[in-house]
């Protein structure tokens, strides 16, 4: 049969007997679905689906958007935490849901988009070098430290951090979380600061630079200022031996730079095979008997009208530190023997004869200084300000060769004090190889009282100075500090390998030490240790120093401590 619908249009063909629902199920709703199916290329663009930010959520623009959003999000952080200290916690609670959201989405660029936006903020810049010209201003020279600088800028860059409260947290609870950051970030930001201020600008001391100059490699200890304890180390068992064997090369490295450091005076260096000790000062011997054997041709003490004059100036000069007559006597006959009567049989001396004469008079002088009597040790010292005044007037009357004889007279004079020093009793027994202790006693004994009261002498300060650097010469032979050293390696150890068993904990608790001090004391180790703490900069480098320092304090302070 023939239905026709509510629209007018007519079905043939209907089999009889279907209800009126039916008829609708089978032949009205099928041409509804398909006159509202729009072919693909007339269907309108649908814009894709976004989170509540605008972030396109599919798999490829979601990540980038999101990471844009979150540098955005970290520039407003620094004003959100600054509304905290109003009350105002919205923006702050705000910034956090979106920044978690993001963080979602963006993964790891997205974290690091979020904190590159707070340290971009100039709010925290420009609050942190606001305080830090506060402290000037208080504390000038504190304010110098770096570190104090760091912690300063650690410290304000925290007070800009948002703090996150939950619902029933009050300003109260605001603040103590905060106070909690800022502390935690002044200490973090003072350590970073002062490592970045080390690594990039290092502040050493002139002694330190004076040795790194010298061509000595400090020990970590050493470097860091603390000698003696590092001396202790030496009996730990087995890893004692890598302090040990890096203190004595550190020492014998020493005793060549203060040899370098006289053979300078007449253009001379130690060769590199000679090694610290019996060899190096057979080597300074030959040295100074060639120097002046190459010279004595070449010179002649030939007194003129101010020759005599000067040398009975000098000479009573000299003997004034005598008090008592008979050593005083003892005085003007050495000089009237050993230099006078020689020069007046032909009123000239060749180089050779002078020689002779200056070495006579050096041998009597040192002598006479080495006496158990303290009174005929000041002829001594007479004799030898004697023979320095024979040097400077033979220097005169040979201008042409003044140079040369002046270096030749300053390397003698050192070579005196380390002869000493490598003759005492402890550089005996050690090869002739002396330490910071027994040059000073070398230096020391060398000068009259007045140099000795003001550290003048010779080589005094210098001595002085390796001593303060490298610490008394030999660890002390007491156990008190020894056992507390090992005590504390032990104790590392036992912390390092806790939980490890008892068997492996205690072969580990024995072997951590002995790693860590090979690590640290051989000499890979020590030389980059050396060129890291004392090493020069390039110049851009330590320029950007305080910017990085600043910057790298001021990164401390962007994390929340306290948050979940």
């Amino acid at each position: 049969m023939d239905v026709k619908l509510p629209n007018g249009e007519i079905v043939r063909d209907v089999p009889e007997g279907l209800s009126r629902e039916e008829i609708i199920r089978r032949y009205v709703l099928p041409k509804k679905s398909e006159a509202q199916t729009i072919p693909e290329a007339q269907q309108p663009y649908q814009m894709p689906p976004v989170d509540i930010m605008g972030n396109p959520t599919d798999d490829t623009l979601a990540p980038v958007g999101a990471t844009l959003m979150s540098g955005a999000i970290g520039t407003l952080k620094p004003i959100a935490g600054a509304a905290q200290f109003l009350g105002v916690n919205a923006p702050a609670r705000k910034l956090q849901e979106l920044s978690g959201q993001t963080s979602k989405i963006g993964g790891t660029a997205a974290d690091i988009a979020d904190f590159a936006g707070q340290m971009a903020s100039p709010i925290p810049i420009k609050g942190a070098n606001a305080a830090q010209n506060v402290v000037t201003q208080l504390a000038p020279k504190l304010a110098k430290s770096e570190l104090v600088k760091g912690a300063v800028q650690g410290a304000t860059s925290s007070a800009f951090n948002p703090v996150e409260l939950g619902d029933k947290e009050n300003y109260m609870d605001f603040l103590d979380k905060k106070l909690t950051d800022m502390g935690i970030s002044a200490g973090g930001g003072a350590v970073i600061g002062k490592v970045a201020q080390g690594l990039m600008n290092p502040k050493v001391s002139d002694e330190i630079k004076k040795a790194r100059d010298m061509g000595i490699e400090l020990t970590p200890g050493q470097l860091l200022g603390f000698p003696n304890i590092e001396k202790k180390l030496t009996s730990a068992p087995i890893s004692g031996s890598f302090v040990q064997k890096s203190l004595e090369d550190t020492n014998q490295q020493m005793n060549k730079a203060v040899a370098n450091d006289a053979l300078k005076h007449i253009n001379a260096k130690l060769p590199e095979d000679v090694q610290a000790g019996s060899q190096m000062m057979e080597h300074l011997a030959e040295k100074v008997k060639t120097s002046y054997d190459n010279i004595a041709d070449k010179i002649n003490f030939l007194p003129d009208k101010n020759t005599i004059p000067f040398l009975n100036a000098v000479a009573t000069k000299a003997a004034k530190e005598i008090t008592r007559p008979d050593e005083r006597e003892q005085f003007y006959e050495a000089i009237k023997n050993e230099f006078f009567t020689p020069l007046f049989e032909n009123y000239k001396l060749n180089g050779k004869a002078f020689r002779d004469v200056e070495s006579r008079l050096g041998t009597m002088a040192n002598d006479y200084k080495n006496s158990a009597n303290p009174f005929e040790r000041r002829v001594g010292f007479a004799l030898f300000d004697f023979q320095d005044g024979l040097r400077k007037e033979l220097t005169r009357l040979n201008p042409e060769h003044a140079k040369e004889l002046t270096g030749i007279h300053d390397f003698f004079k050192k070579y005196l004090v380390l002869q000493k020093a490598a003759g005492s009793a402890g550089a005996v027994n050690n090869a002739n190889i002396f330490t910071p202790s027994q040059l000073a006693t070398a230096a020391r004994s060398m000068a009259d009282k007045t140099k000795k009261a003001t550290s003048k002498g010779l080589m005094m300060q210098q001595a002085q100075e390796y001593q303060n650097l490298l610490g008394k010469s030999v660890p002390d032979s007491g156990t008190a500090g020894r056992s507390a050293i090992n005590k504390a390696l032990g104790t590392a150890g036992e912390v390092l390998a806790g939980g490890a068993g008892a068997v492996s904990g205690g072969v580990l608790g024995a072997v951590t030490p002995i790693l860590g001090m090979l690590g640290a004391y051989n000499p890979a180790t020590k030389a980059l240790l050396n060129t890291a703490v004392a090493g020069a900069r390039p110049q851009a480098i330590q320029q950007a120093q305080p910017a990085i320092s600043g910057a790298l304090s001021r990164a401390v302070g962007n994390v929340d401590y306290t948050g979940d």
